[in-house]
């Protein structure tokens, strides 16, 4: 069956479309939410891009898989490309090694890092991704110091608290050392540093301190305040970028040879830089800036956790619309301003 045979099969629905070579090869995944109009569009004009015009004549066979919504076609796409690696298709380097911290799903939760798993992942909630995994284990160091959470699965012992307890690095949930109420309070301050929220944060830890010492529970007080003068110095490391502190934005750079892409993503919450993001992208010399910048936007929210996701991104260039459009359907981009887009050169 030739390819205009193979055109009047494909239904106008939302869905990913599979392009083989001649080896029966997979050589371009691709997704769209009107199936027959976008594949057909590479057949019906001339081509500007470098890339199609090397790619479409070697397309012998079309096959395609039929979603729900767009959105199930981004995802399916994504795992495709992840899974069948296309010679044609970008490919963000090492994207399954990134870890993430999980705060997990327990009566007494625990913070922990770990790497997402398709198969049987690990109940809670997750922060992330990261690459840096240094710095992240010394983030990871300094929230068990300030926010001193169980660190064991199970209990060590049955009638008393481990040696995490006698060092401060534990209360004692197994132990009935610290109220339910207490506990949650200590998660919640942990999600605010997590996300980005430190002057939130700070709020309260000032409050809760100030609370305790009226109360005249002076020890609890102390621990507050420890904690709220730690949260500060940390604070004081990060550079201030904008004296508004409601402003939360990602700032996307990208550079590139003819065989490897650098993207590096500086995150921006509460007007301060908190943290910096590196990422490799395998291309060929054929993808061009647009097609670079276009998959690895939707990639990285993707498997960003909800705590990653900003209000505002800022990049220099543009992306395809149809990929904008299914992107704010993405989990946790809903009734957000993320595609508040500018065009700026950083």
């Amino acid at each position: 069956m030739d390819i205009k045979d193979q055109l009047r099969l494909i239904p106008e629905s939302s869905g990913s479309y599979q392009f083989f070579d001649e080896n029966n090869t997979i050589i371009y995944i691709g997704k769209a939410k009107n199936l027959k109009r976008r594949v057909s569009s590479y057949f019906n004009k001339k081509h500007v891009s470098v890339k199609l015009r090397v790619m479409v004549p070697q397309i012998k066979k079309i096959e395609f898989i039929i979603t729900n919504s767009e959105i199930e076609a981004l995802i399916l796409e994504s795992h495709l490309i992840k899974k069948y690696k296309p010679k044609y298709n970008v490919l963000l380097k090492d994207d399954k090694k990134f870890p993430y911290f999980l705060i997990t799903k327990e009566d007494y939760p625990r913070i922990i890092v770990t790497r997402k798993q398709n198969k049987n992942p690990i109940e809670g909630k997750y922060f992330g991704p990261y690459t840096n995994a240094k710095s992240m284990y010394t983030t990871l160091d300094l929230l068990k110091k300030l926010f001193p959470l169980k660190q064991c699965k199970t209990p060590k012992f049955k009638d008393r608290p481990c040696i995490y307890y006698q060092i401060g690095r534990c209360m004692a949930p197994c132990q009935k050392m610290i109220t339910p109420d207490d506990y949650k309070m200590l998660i919640k301050n942990v999600e605010l540093f997590l996300s980005g929220k430190q002057m939130q944060l700070v709020e309260e830890l000032k409050r809760k301190m100030e609370e305790f010492s009226q109360k005249e529970e002076f020890e609890k007080a102390a621990k507050y305040r420890d904690s709220y003068f730690d949260v500060l110095k940390t604070i004081e490391k990060q550079k201030v970028v904008y004296e508004n502190t409601n402003i939360n934005q990602d700032i996307i750079s990208i550079s590139t040879d003819e065989y490897i892409g650098g993207i590096s993503v500086l995150q921006i919450r509460d007007g301060r830089l908190t943290n910096k993001k590196d990422f490799e992208i395998c291309k060929t010399d054929c993808d061009s800036e647009k097609e670079i910048l276009t998959y690895f936007i939707k990639e990285y929210y993707i498997m960003s956790s909800e705590s990653d996701i900003p209000t505002e991104i800022i990049f220099r260039g543009k992306i395809d619309l149809e990929d904008k459009e299914l992107l704010e359907g993405v989990p946790y981009i809903d009734n957000t301003d993320v595609f508040k887009l500018c065009s700026m050169y950083l």
